[in-house]
């Protein structure tokens, strides 16, 4: 799946951030942004708990 992502410039931010450290918290408040597109993000990458 990932091998087929093409994330836009507002996902690659996000990620970007998230490899800098930040908290999902922290991002909609660095970017200027509701954390809808962080929380997007994350799930890509968390494993699935099912």
């Amino acid at each position: 799946m990932l091998d087929q992502w093409r994330p836009s410039e507002a996902e690659k931010e996000v990620v970007f951030l998230l490899f800098k450290g930040f908290s999902l918290k922290d991002i909609p408040e660095v970017r200027g942004t509701t954390g809808k597109m962080a929380r997007a993000v994350e799930r890509v990458f968390t494993p699935s708990r099912a």
